[in-house]
């Protein structure tokens, strides 16, 4: 048999038949038509499993977290996307009493949909001064683009007043560039 096929549920069942009628490996193979390695390998994995079931290959080394860890991971995250994957890893130390580094953090994240990037700045608007813009831009509703060159807007300057100056990250899905979560807002 070549490696790598499986063999049928059916034969196997036919071969943990005669294994059991005590039929020697060789007489079964030759029965079965199948090399006597393949019987014993069935019959090793009946003898210790008791399953009849096809071979379960794992792709790789099994995940540190579980599901529901993961799950509340996304949670987290989507209540704070402006959380680092550092504190989130001392987090799950000390909540779920697990050592997990940040990369694997972020592997889970990538995996539910949440990439790290870096947030968009927006001004920051007050909602008084929102609404002291739209009656201004109403009672000039009707000047010339010339006049609105000679005004001065108090929202052209820089100011930093929310404290970082450098990029700064955000979790977030696609198209979610703009919520109020994952934004910085600047003035």
């Amino acid at each position: 048999m070549a490696r790598g096929l499986d063999v049928s549920p059916e034969f196997r069942k036919l071969i943990i038949k005669l294994y059991l009628e005590n039929r020697s490996l060789r007489a079964i193979g030759q029965y079965v038509n199948k090399p006597h390695s393949t019987v014993q390998g069935i019959i090793i994995k009946y003898t210790e499993t008791g399953d009849l079931s096809t071979n379960h290959y794992q792709a790789g080394r099994p995940s540190k977290l579980t599901i529901r860890e993961q799950r509340s991971l996304v949670v987290s995250v989507v209540k704070n996307p402006k959380i680092t994957s550092t504190i989130l890893s001392q987090n799950v130390q000390e909540g779920m009493q697990k050592q997990v580094c940040s990369q694997t953090i972020r592997n889970s994240l990538n995996n539910a949909g949440n990439h790290g990037r870096v947030a968009r700045r927006k001004q920051f608007i007050s909602k008084a001064y929102k609404k002291k813009w739209l009656e201004l831009s109403k009672m000039h509703l009707g000047k010339p683009d010339p006049f609105w060159g000679n005004v001065i807007f108090s929202d052209e300057s820089k100011f930093n007043i929310f404290g970082h100056v450098g990029p700064l990250k955000v979790c977030r899905k696609v198209n979610e560039a703009m919520t109020e979560n994952n934004i910085i807002l600047t003035v």
